[in-house]
C-alpha cells in the first residue's frame, strides 16, 4: 500500500504510539509518506525517522489560552480564531496533496487544536483515523482543582470547538481506539463505532536492567493535573516515615504551574521528590529498570501506555481501576489495581507491595512475560495493517490477505 499520514501532535504518548504503528507499516513493506503542519512537535520522535517522506506545510502557531486571568483568556481568542482559519487552510492543502499523490488509504491522527483533525473533512481518499481520544475539555466533566473544567472548555462554545471537533470525526471513513474504553468514550462523544487496536511496546527498547533496582517510586506524565501525580505525592507522604521512599516524576512538559505546586505538596507531606523534564528515552528506560514500582493514577487515562512501558522494564505497576487502566494493568501478572481515587487506599497497596519482596519480584517476572506475549508493537501493526488493507478497497485487501496466507505457509 501507498500510505499518507497526517498528524499535528504535541510530545507525548500519542506520538510515540503513531510513529511505533508507522515503523511496522514500513517493515511490512508499505510506502508511508507523512505531512504535518509546522505547528507539528518534530523535536520529539520525528516523523522522518520511520517515513519515507515527510512533507511540512508553513502554519500559524498559537500558544493556548494558558492559565491567566480570564480576560487574558478572552483576549486570547482572536489569536485563536486566525490560528484556527489558518489551520483550515493548510488542512485543505494537505488533503489536495493526499488526494493528488495516488494514495491507498490516509490515516489521520490527532491536531493539538481540535483533536480530530479537518483534514478529515477534505479528504476524498478513503481515511482511518485513530482516536486515542475524544477531546476530553469538552465531552467529559474532568473535574480541576476547585471544581473548574479545563479552561479551554471555557471558550468551546465560542470557538465551535466541540461541533467541529464532531465534523471532523464523522467524516472518517473509519474510526479506531486504543481500548476498550476509549471505544465507549467515542461512541458517547460522535455516536460512531470504532474499532479497537492495541497500542504496544518496543521490548528490544523497554527492556529489564542487570543493574539492582533503586529504592525510588516513580510517575510519568505530562505535569499535568489530569495525570495524578498529586495524587502520587499524597499518597507517598502517608506512608510512615521509616518505610517511605523517594518519588521521581518525569514528565514531557510542564502545564502552568503544576510543578510548583506538586513541590509544595511534597514538602507538606515530607516527601523526597525529584522532578525531570523532558528526558530522552534512553533516561526514561533506565528511570523504568530502576525503579522498585510504577505510580499510576491519571484521570480517566484512555489506555495507560506508561503502564506497559515500565511493565516491560519488569516493574510492576500499582494503578486506580478506571478507564483503561482496566485493561492495560493486569491484576496479579503486570500490577495492582485498587478501587478509587484515594491516598490512603493507594498509600497501603504501594506499602504492603514495598514491603513484600517475594510478591514484587513474582510480578516483575510475570509483568515482563506477559507484555511479552500480549503488548508487542508486531501485534498492533498486524492489526493495522489488516484495517488499512481492507478500507483501502476490496481487491487490495484480498491481495494483502492473500500475501499474508504466503507468508504463514512460507
Amino acid at each position: 500500500m501507498r500510505i499518507a499520514v497526517f498528524h499535528n501532535l504535541p510530545s507525548g504518548g500519542a506520538k510515540r504510539a503513531m510513529i511505533e504503528m508507522l515503523r511496522q507499516l514500513r517493515q511490512a513493506g508499505h510506502v508511508v509518506d507523512v505531512f504535518i503542519p509546522s505547528t507539528a512537535d518534530e523535536h520529539f520522535l520525528p516523523s522522518s525517522a520511520v517515513a519515507n517522506r515527510v512533507t511540512v506545510l508553513p502554519a500559524k502557531g498559537w500558544r493556548g489560552f494558558g492559565d491567566g486571568s480570564r480576560a487574558q483568556r478572552l483576549a486570547a481568542v482572536p489569536t485563536y480564531v486566525a490560528a484556527r482559519r489558518d489551520a483550515e487552510r493548510v488542512q485543505l492543502a494537505a488533503a489536495q496533496a493526499i488526494d493528488h499523490g495516488d494514495y491507498d488509504v490516509a490515516f489521520v491522527h490527532h491536531d493539538r487544536q481540535t483533536q480530530s483533525p479537518s483534514v478529515l473533512r477534505y479528504l476524498d481518499t478513503p481515511s482511518v483515523y485513530f482516536c486515542q481520544e475524544p477531546l476530553r475539555s469538552v465531552y467529559e466533566a474532568e473535574l480541576r482543582p476547585g471544581g473548574l473544567l479545563d479552561r479551554a472548555s471555557l471558550f468551546s462554545p465560542l470557538l465551535g470547538i466541540a461541533r467541529l471537533d464532531r465534523q471532523n470525526a464523522r467524516a472518517a471513513g473509519q474510526l479506531l481506539a486504543n481500548s476498550f474504553y476509549s471505544r465507549e468514550s467515542i461512541l458517547r462523544a460522535y455516536g460512531l463505532d470504532a474499532t479497537v487496536v492495541y497500542l504496544g511496546v518496543d521490548t528490544e527498547v523497554f527492556r529489564p536492567s542487570r543493574e539492582p533496582k533503586e529504592e525510588y517510586v516513580l510517575s510519568v506524565g505530562t505535569l499535568h493535573y489530569p495525570k495524578g501525580h498529586r495524587l502520587a505525592v499524597e499518597a507517598i507522604g502517608r506512608i510512615p516515615n521509616a518505610r517511605r521512599p523517594p518519588l521521581r516524576i518525569i514528565g514531557d512538559k510542564i502545564v502552568g504551574r503544576e510543578e510548583a505546586l506538586l513541590r509544595a505538596l511534597a514538602a507538606r507531606h515530607d516527601v523526597a521528590l525529584q522532578i525531570q523534564i523532558g528526558a530522552t528515552q534512553d533516561e526514561l528506560v533506565r528511570a523504568y529498570q530502576r525503579a522498585r514500582l510504577l505510580v499510576f493514577a491519571p484521570h480517566l487515562e484512555p489506555f495507560g501506555l506508561v503502564a506497559i512501558e515500565a511493565a516491560a522494564c519488569a516493574t510492576p505497576v500499582v494503578g486506580v481501576r478506571e478507564a483503561g487502566l482496566r485493561e492495560s494493568i493486569i491484576e496479579g501478572a503486570t500490577g495492582i489495581l485498587v478501587d478509587n481515587r484515594d491516598a490512603a487506599v493507594l498509600a497501603d497497596a504501594i506499602d504492603e507491595l514495598l514491603g513484600d519482596s517475594t510478591r514484587l519480584a513474582a510480578l516483575a517476572g510475570s509483568a515482563l512475560e506477559t507484555v511479552r506475549s500480549q503488548w508487542t508493537w508486531s501485534r498492533t501493526g498486524a492489526h493495522l495493517e489488516a484495517v488499512l488493507l481492507e478500507v483501502s478497497g476490496p481487491s487490495r485487501a484480498d491481495s494483502g490477505l492473500a500475501a499474508a496466507t504466503q507468508v504463514a505457509k512460507a
